[in-house]
C-alpha cells in the first residue's frame, strides 16, 4: 500500500467516523423527540381520563345539589309521614352523594381553592338540613322556609363553584390539546431538519472525498518520484548499515557484561551477611568465655574455688579459643576473596613470559593438592607462545579454575582429567579449559559467573571463585571468557587474552 493510499484511507475513516457521530446525534435527537411526544400523548390520555372522572363528579355533585333542594322543598310541601320520610331520605341521599363527590374532587385537586370552598359550603349546609327535616316533621313550614332562604346563598355558591370547576377543567383540556398540537409540529420540524441535515452531510462528505482524492492523486505522483530516489540511496547504503548494526550489537553486548561486572565493587556492601556467622560465633564464644571468667573470679573471691571448677574453665578456654580462631580464619579468607573481586589493575608491572612454561609452573605448585589422588592435568601448548601480562593475575585465574574442578567437577569421583589447550590467533591467545567431571546444569550457565553463586553452600563454599576469574580476565587482562558444554557434555571454558596487556 502506497503512502497516498494510506492517507486516503485515513481521511475516509475520519469522514466515516464524523458521519457516524453526526448520524448518531440526529438519531438520538429524533428518538428523544419521539419519546417526548409519546410521553405527552400518555399525559394527554391520563389528563383526559382524570378530567372525565372530575367532570362526572362535578355533574353528579351538581345534580345532587338540585336533588337536595327539591327534597327539602318537598319536605315542606307534604304532610303525611310516608311522604316526609321519603323526602327526608332523598335529601340525606343527595347530601351524601354530594359529600362523596366533593371528597373525590379534593383527592384529585388537593390544592384547589374552589374545591375547598365547596367542601366548606357543604359543611355549613349540613346542620341546617337537619333542622329543616325536624321542622317539616312538626309541620312548622314557616320556620323551614326561613332556614331554606338562609342556606340558599350557600347552595348557589356550591352551584357557582361547580360551574367554575367545569370551566377550569375545560380550560386545562384545551391547553393540553394546544400543547399536543405544538409538540406534533415540533416533531415534524425535527424530522424535516434531520432529513435536511442528512442530505447536507452526504453532500459534504462526497465533496470532501472527491477533493481529497484529487489532492492525493497529486501527492501520490510526487511521492513516487521521491520514494524512487530514496530507495536507490537506501539500497546503496543498506549493506554498510547492516554491518555497522551487527558490530554495534556485539559491542553493546560486551559493554553490558562489562558494566555488570564493574558494578561488583558496589555490591561489596551486601557481603556483610557472609561475615555475620563467623563474627557472631566469635562474639558468642568471647561472651561465654568472659562469663566463665567472671564466675571463676567470684568463686575465687569467696574462696570457693575447686579443682574441678578450674579444670572446667581451662576446657572452656580451649573450646572458645578454638572456635574464635577457626572463625577468624574463615573471616580472613572471606575478606581475601572479597579483595580479589576488585576491578583495579594490579600494581605489579606486566612482564614478558613464556605462556606454556608459566602454566606448567602453576600446575607444579598445585601438586600437593593433587597428591594421593588420581586426578591428571593435561596441557597442550606450544612452547613458542610468548605473552606480556601480570603473571600473578594469570596464576590466580588458573588456580581458581583448577580448584573449581577439584571441588565441584570431581566431587565424589575417584579420578578425573583436566584438559588445557592453548593456541595463537593473530594478536590474541585462545585458551580452552575443560574437565571430565560432573559438568554444569544447563540452567546454571547464565549465573555461573555471578557473585556468591554456588551449588555447595552447605559445604562452606562462598561462590566467588569463578566471579574472580571473570573479573580478572575481563577487567585486569582486557580479555573475554564464556562457558558451554563440549561435544561430550563436559563443561568447557573458552578464554581469549591479548598477547600484550593494554595493547
Amino acid at each position: 500500500m502506497s503512502v497516498s493510499d494510506s492517507i486516503q484511507l485515513v481521511i475516509k475513516k475520519r469522514l466515516i467516523l464524523t458521519s457516524i457521530v453526526l448520524f448518531s446525534i440526529l438519531i438520538i435527537l429524533g428518538i428523544y423527540t419521539t419519546y417526548s411526544l409519546y410521553k405527552l400523548n400518555i399525559e394527554v390520555e391520563r389528563t383526559f381520563e382524570s378530567s372525565k372522572i372530575r367532570t362526572e363528579a362535578i355533574y353528579t355533585a351538581n345534580d345532587s345539589v338540585n336533588h337536595m333542594e327539591k327534597a327539602l322543598i318537598k319536605l315542606i310541601a307534604v304532610s303525611d309521614k310516608a311522604s316526609i320520610r321519603e323526602a327526608a331520605i332523598a335529601s340525606i341521599l343527595a347530601t351524601s352523594i354530594l359529600d362523596e363527590k366533593i371528597q373525590n374532587l379534593q383527592s384529585q385537586l388537593p390544592n384547589n381553592n374552589t374545591v375547598s370552598l365547596l367542601a366548606l359550603s357543604l359543611n355549613e349546609i349540613k346542620p341546617h338540613r337537619m333542622k329543616i327535616i325536624g321542622y317539616a316533621k312538626r309541620n312548622q313550614d314557616q320556620m323551614a322556609f326561613e332556614i331554606i332562604e338562609e342556606i340558599t346563598p350557600k347552595t348557589l355558591d356550591i352551584a357557582r363553584n361547580l360551574n367554575k370547576l367545569i370551566k377550569e377543567d375545560q380550560a386545562d383540556i384545551n391547553q393540553l390539546l394546544i400543547n399536543f398540537k405544538q409538540s406534533e409540529i415540533n416533531t415534524l420540524v425535527v424530522v424535516i431538519i434531520i432529513i435536511t441535515m442528512t442530505i447536507g452531510l452526504l453532500v459534504v462528505v462526497n465533496t470532501r472525498l472527491q477533493s481529497a482524492k484529487l489532492e492525493l492523486d497529486k501527492l501520490n505522483h510526487e511521492l513516487e518520484g521521491k520514494v524512487k530516489a530514496r530507495t536507490d540511496a537506501l539500497k546503496h547504503s543498506f549493506d554498510e548499515i547492516q554491518t555497522t548494526l551487527m558490530t554495534l550489537q556485539l559491542t553493546q553486548s560486551k559493554l553490558v557484561e562489562s558494566e555488570k561486572m564493574a558494578s561488583l565493587g558496589c555490591l561489596a556492601a551486601g557481603i556483610s551477611h557472609e561475615l555475620n556467622t563467623p563474627i557472631g560465633i566469635c562474639l558468642t564464644s568471647g561472651s561465654y568465655l568472659s562469663d566463665s571468667a567472671r564466675l571463676l573470679k567470684e568463686k575465687y573471691a569467696r574462696e570457693d574455688l575447686a579443682r574441678d571448677d578450674f579444670d572446667e574453665f581451662i576446657n572452656t578456654i580451649e573450646q572458645s579459643l578454638c572456635l574464635i580462631l577457626s572463625n577468624l580464619s574463615r573471616s580472613s579468607n572471606l575478606v581475601k576473596a572479597f579483595k580479589k573481586l576488585s576491578i583495579q589493575q594490579s600494581s605489579e608491572t606486566p612482564r614478558q613470559v613464556n605462556f606454556c612454561n608459566y602454566i606448567n609452573e602453576i600446575i607444579f605448585t598445585l601438586k600437593p593438592k593433587l597428591k594421593g589422588s588420581q586426578y591428571i592435568i593435561n596441557l597442550d601448548c606450544s612452547e613458542a607462545v610468548e605473552v606480556e601480562l601480570v603473571v600473578s593475575v594469570l596464576e590466580e585465574i588458573m588456580t581458581n579454575l583448577i580448584m573449581n574442578s577439584l571441588q565441584h567437577g570431581f566431587e565424589n569421583l575417584d579420578r578425573g582429567e583436566v584438559f588445557i589447550h592453548v593456541s595463537e590467533q593473530d594478536d590474541k591467545i585462545r585458551l580452552t579449559y575443560s574437565d571430565s567431571g560432573r559438568g554444569v546444569a544447563e540452567e546454571d550457565f547464565e549465573k555461573i559467573f555471578e557473585p556468591f553463586f554456588t551449588t555447595q553452600r552447605g559445604l562452606g563454599r562462598n561462590g566467588l571463585g569463578l566471579t574472580i576469574v571473570y573479573n580478572l580476565i575481563v577487567h585486569s587482562l582486557q580479555g573475554s571468557i564464556s562457558c558451554r558444554h563440549d561435544t561430550q557434555g563436559h563443561t568447557l571454558f573458552e578464554i581469549e587474552l591479548p598477547k600484550k596487556q593494554g595493547g
